[in-house]
């Protein structure tokens, strides 16, 4: 029985490998498959780099997007009872989407009402007074309906929230300094 060394063996087996990819027109030599084995070695690790970069650079634009959409929505604070017409707070919203918000980003977004009447109402209301004054010059602004929920609270809770904090701050006095020593 005659033994084989790992040099041989692996040797042998190059060859094989050589022989059959040259059968498949892969590699044409031995050297060519060493030259680009060599290749992809010396820039290692670079070729893994690019796919978890743009994972997190396509995470890092939805996490902007979704912020653009909820900051640019309107929920039913932002219309009367009924939600057919813009409230006040509704009218600001929408002027400042309109002028202020980047070109790209003016897009309001209006929250699904309890049926689509409701929604319908809603997004013909913000159509209506985007029309009549916006877009400025010649830059368009969309309106569209969004499933999300509005989160947000009635101006009269935040103010109230506001206002009784600062009703009930004590007052910034220094304290009392009595003739007592401090343990001298």
């Amino acid at each position: 029985m005659r033994k084989y060394t790992l040099p041989a063996l692996s040797w042998a087996a190059t060859i094989a490998f050589a022989a059959v990819a040259g059968a498949q027109n892969c590699h044409s030599t031995l050297s060519q498959t060493y030259k680009e084995s060599y290749m992809q070695n010396s820039i290692w690790p670079s070729q893994y780099i690019s796919a978890p970069r743009r994972a997190i650079c396509d995470t890092f634009a939805m996490m902007t997007n979704n912020g653009w959409r909820q900051h640019n929505m309107l929920g039913k604070y932002h219309f009367n009872a009924e939600g057919t017409e813009l409230s006040e707070a509704g009218q600001v919203k929408v002027q400042w989407i309109a002028t202020q918000a980047a070109p790209q980003r003016r897009t309001i977004y209006v929250q699904q009402g309890a049926n689509a009447e409701t929604t319908s109402g809603r997004l013909a209301a913000v159509q209506e007074y985007v029309n009549n004054g916006y877009p400025l010059a010649d830059q368009s602004v969309n309106v569209s309906e969004t499933h999300l929920r509005f989160e947000g609270h009635p101006a009269s809770t935040v103010d109230t929230t506001f206002v009784g904090f600062q009703v009930n701050q004590p007052a910034p006095v220094l304290p009392q300094t009595g003739g007592e020593s401090s343990g001298e």
